[in-house]
């Protein structure tokens, strides 16, 4: 892991550890402080905490083993994108991320994230 900062309008924002490709300025396919970019931090967060829901919704089930751990990791915050099941629609530029981490960033983004 390389530890970088993430920068808008020239001020950090963030000071742990990043692990992103490309341009640091870009998250979830948008630039923090956005629109685009609090759009995108709900869509991942709702896609990491309403997985069942959604899996629901599009006729797909999962075993109870695989809920239970689901649930475990979400209920820690240590749920990423690469945790869910195939099928599921979610923004890409998320990979890597927990969903305790992703609130973090939202939030200091002036988001509102559940």
């Amino acid at each position: 892991m390389v530890e970088k900062y993430l920068y808008t309008n020239d001020v950090a924002i963030v000071t742990f550890p990043l692990v992103l490709g490309g341009d640091s300025r870009q998250v979830g396919g948008a630039t923090p402080g956005t629109v685009g970019f609090c759009e995108s931090c709900m869509k991942v967060t709702k896609a990491l905490t309403q997985y069942q829901r959604i899996l629901e919704k599009l006729g797909k089930k999962l075993s109870p083993n695989r809920v239970s751990d689901l649930n475990k990791k979400r209920d820690a915050g240590t749920i990423t994108v690469e945790d869910l099941p195939g099928g599921m629609e979610y923004p890409g530029g998320w990979g890597g991320w927990s969903l305790k981490d992703i609130r973090r960033l939202c939030r200091d983004n002036g988001c509102r994230v559940h």
